[in-house]
């Protein structure tokens, strides 16, 4: 059976959860920086993950990676050192060394949807590492393709013209559907273009409009069985 539909699955914050590896990306920062300035660094983090300290300089963050990006901005931390301790974090879940979730259920549910739909993880992050991490997290039975250096939001028009003319749904977008946690990389373009959006808003951010909504992932289950049928 060929599939006829498509889901669209980001990555961090979506189908990978917990914040061990954004601690872990902000301490090889902070371990740059003079002491009370490495110290204030991790601490702001710490109050954006728990809630107390959303506003101010971290008030663009939508999520965990963009509150240490603007934290590093914040400390004028070299963007390469803000690279080298991104790619060391990932390299270091690819190896099992920092831990990585996969939210309770998703390896059911895109189980569950096959065949008639295919799920494509599309992120921004680099191939580096990235396919170790999806078999740790236990995916790669449910992920039919990778998608790597997305370059989302930019790149997900030709990305989402290539899936809608693979299932033949230019007339009919709302058979792809885009699962995500940031609104504007995510979901805006998808949604612009007709197609289906779900959107985790962890931090409560409420960015933009989307056919469902949910601060976990598991929240949208329900919504995806019913697009599915």
């Amino acid at each position: 059976m060929a599939a006829r539909r498509i889901v669209l699955l980001d990555f961090d914050g979506t189908a990978c959860r917990g914040d061990e590896p954004v601690r872990h990306y902000a301490a090889q920062i902070a371990a740059t920086l003079p002491a009370p300035d490495g110290h204030r660094l991790t601490a702001m983090l710490a109050g954006f993950l728990d809630g107390t300290d959303r506003d101010g300089i971290l008030a663009p963050a939508q999520d965990g990676y963009q509150a240490v990006a603007e934290l590093a901005a914040y400390f004028d931390v070299p963007a390469e050192i803000t690279r080298t301790a991104f790619l060391s974090t990932r390299q270091r879940m690819a190896t099992g060394e920092i831990p990585v979730e996969v939210p309770d259920g998703l390896v059911e549910l895109l189980d569950e949807l096959k065949p008639g739909t295919r799920t494509v993880l599309v992120t921004n992050s680099p191939a580096a590492g990235m396919a170790e991490i999806v078999g740790r997290l236990g995916l790669h039975g449910v992920i039919d393709e990778i998608v790597t250096d997305a370059a989302k939001p930019s790149g997900l028009p030709p990305l989402l013209d290539r899936h809608l003319h693979a299932i033949d749904a230019q007339q009919e977008p709302r058979r792809l559907l885009s699962i995500g946690d940031i609104w504007a990389n995510d979901l805006r373009i998808p949604r612009e273009r007709g197609c289906a959006t779900a959107y985790i808003d962890r931090f409560d951010r409420r960015q933009g409009p989307a056919d469902a909504r949910a601060a976990v992932i598991e929240g949208l289950y329900g919504y995806v069985r019913t697009w599915a049928s």
